[in-house]
Protein backbone atom coordinates (compact mmCIF):
# COMPACT_ATOMS: atom_id res chain seq x y z
CA UNK A 1 0.00 0.00 0.00
CA UNK A 2 1.34 3.40 -0.95
CA UNK A 3 1.46 5.97 1.85
CA UNK A 4 1.71 8.92 -0.54
CA UNK A 5 3.85 11.68 0.96
CA UNK A 6 4.42 9.87 4.25
CA UNK A 7 7.69 7.99 4.73
CA UNK A 8 5.96 4.91 6.15
CA UNK A 9 2.63 3.52 7.33
CA UNK A 10 3.29 4.41 11.00
CA UNK A 11 3.83 8.08 10.11
CA UNK A 12 0.58 8.03 8.13
CA UNK A 13 -1.25 6.53 11.14
CA UNK A 14 0.25 9.16 13.48
CA UNK A 15 -0.86 11.92 11.13
CA UNK A 16 -4.38 10.45 10.83
CA UNK A 17 -4.76 10.07 14.62
CA UNK A 18 -3.63 13.65 15.21
CA UNK A 19 -5.79 15.02 12.38
CA UNK A 20 -8.95 13.31 13.65
CA UNK A 21 -8.24 14.15 17.31
CA UNK A 22 -7.74 17.82 16.44
CA UNK A 23 -11.00 17.88 14.46
CA UNK A 24 -13.02 16.13 17.21
CA UNK A 25 -11.56 18.37 19.95
CA UNK A 26 -12.44 21.44 17.90
CA UNK A 27 -15.92 20.07 17.23
CA UNK A 28 -16.55 19.43 20.94
CA UNK A 29 -15.35 22.91 21.89
CA UNK A 30 -17.41 24.69 19.23
CA UNK A 31 -20.56 22.64 19.84
CA UNK A 32 -20.34 23.21 23.61
CA UNK A 33 -19.94 26.94 22.96
CA UNK A 34 -22.91 27.00 20.57
CA UNK A 35 -25.14 25.12 22.98
CA UNK A 36 -24.41 27.49 25.86
CA UNK A 37 -26.21 30.21 23.96
CA UNK A 38 -28.65 27.82 22.26
CA UNK A 39 -27.10 28.53 18.83
CA UNK A 40 -27.80 25.11 17.40
CA UNK A 41 -27.38 25.79 13.67
CA UNK A 42 -23.61 26.44 13.74
CA UNK A 43 -23.19 23.32 15.88
CA UNK A 44 -25.30 21.26 13.46
CA UNK A 45 -23.33 22.58 10.48
CA UNK A 46 -20.04 21.64 12.09
CA UNK A 47 -21.37 18.21 13.11
CA UNK A 48 -22.62 17.46 9.61
CA UNK A 49 -19.38 18.59 7.97
CA UNK A 50 -17.41 16.42 10.41
CA UNK A 51 -19.66 13.42 9.67
CA UNK A 52 -19.04 13.99 5.96
CA UNK A 53 -15.28 14.23 6.51
CA UNK A 54 -15.18 11.07 8.62
CA UNK A 55 -17.53 9.31 6.21
CA UNK A 56 -15.08 9.95 3.39
CA UNK A 57 -12.24 8.57 5.52
CA UNK A 58 -14.37 5.57 6.53
CA UNK A 59 -15.33 4.44 3.01
CA UNK A 60 -16.72 0.89 3.21
CA UNK A 61 -17.53 0.44 -0.47
CA UNK A 62 -15.24 2.20 -2.95
CA UNK A 63 -17.19 4.16 -5.54
CA UNK A 64 -20.00 5.19 -3.20
CA UNK A 65 -20.96 8.84 -2.95
CA UNK A 66 -20.25 11.13 -0.01
CA UNK A 67 -23.76 10.95 1.42
CA UNK A 68 -23.78 7.14 1.37
CA UNK A 69 -20.33 7.04 3.00
CA UNK A 70 -21.56 9.43 5.70
CA UNK A 71 -24.66 7.32 6.35
CA UNK A 72 -22.54 4.15 6.61
CA UNK A 73 -20.25 5.98 9.06
CA UNK A 74 -23.23 7.05 11.18
CA UNK A 75 -24.58 3.51 11.26
CA UNK A 76 -21.34 1.54 11.69
CA UNK A 77 -19.42 3.90 13.98
CA UNK A 78 -21.95 6.21 15.62
CA UNK A 79 -24.56 3.49 16.16
CA UNK A 80 -27.46 5.18 14.38
CA UNK A 81 -30.10 3.09 12.64
CA UNK A 82 -30.76 3.26 8.90
CA UNK A 83 -33.88 5.34 9.58
CA UNK A 84 -32.03 7.75 11.90
CA UNK A 85 -29.16 8.32 9.49
CA UNK A 86 -31.51 8.66 6.52
CA UNK A 87 -33.70 11.20 8.34
CA UNK A 88 -30.65 13.13 9.52
CA UNK A 89 -29.58 13.50 5.90
CA UNK A 90 -33.07 14.42 4.65
CA UNK A 91 -33.79 16.97 7.38
CA UNK A 92 -30.41 18.52 8.02
CA UNK A 93 -27.73 17.84 5.44
CA UNK A 94 -28.92 19.50 2.25
CA UNK A 95 -30.63 22.49 3.80
CA UNK A 96 -27.88 23.18 6.33
CA UNK A 97 -25.12 22.91 3.78
CA UNK A 98 -26.84 25.05 1.15
CA UNK A 99 -29.21 27.32 3.07
CA UNK A 100 -27.79 27.29 6.63
CA UNK A 101 -31.08 26.08 8.09
CA UNK A 102 -32.68 22.63 8.34
CA UNK A 103 -35.61 21.53 6.22
CA UNK A 104 -38.65 22.18 8.45
CA UNK A 105 -40.70 19.19 7.25
CA UNK A 106 -40.18 16.23 4.95
CA UNK A 107 -42.07 13.17 3.70
CA UNK A 108 -40.46 9.98 4.96
CA UNK A 109 -40.13 7.38 3.61
CA UNK A 110 -40.32 8.81 0.12
CA UNK A 111 -43.73 8.42 -1.55
CA UNK A 112 -45.50 7.72 1.76
CA UNK A 113 -48.09 9.64 3.75
CA UNK A 114 -45.71 10.05 6.70
CA UNK A 115 -44.61 13.58 7.45
CA UNK A 116 -41.55 14.16 9.63
CA UNK A 117 -40.52 17.42 11.22
CA UNK A 118 -37.86 18.28 13.76
CA UNK A 119 -37.75 20.14 17.02
CA UNK A 120 -34.82 21.63 18.90
CA UNK A 121 -34.89 20.12 22.41
CA UNK A 122 -31.72 21.54 23.95
CA UNK A 123 -32.48 20.42 27.49
CA UNK A 124 -33.75 16.89 26.75
CA UNK A 125 -31.15 14.41 25.45
CA UNK A 126 -33.79 11.65 25.51
CA UNK A 127 -35.39 13.32 22.48
CA UNK A 128 -32.25 12.94 20.30
CA UNK A 129 -33.41 11.42 16.99
CA UNK A 130 -36.61 10.19 18.62
CA UNK A 131 -39.54 9.63 16.28
CA UNK A 132 -42.83 10.47 18.00
CA UNK A 133 -46.40 10.39 16.80
CA UNK A 134 -48.06 13.65 17.83
CA UNK A 135 -51.34 13.47 19.73
CA UNK A 136 -54.42 13.98 17.57
CA UNK A 137 -56.69 16.91 18.28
Amino acid sequence: MSTGKFPDRNELKRFARNFIKTRIDSLKKDVNYCLQGAAAFPALLYCMSTIYLLGELFIVKPGTDTTENSMMFMQNVMGYTQVQSDLRMKLFRHKLVHLAQPRPITVYPKDSKNVVSWQYAHSDEQKHLLLETPPLG
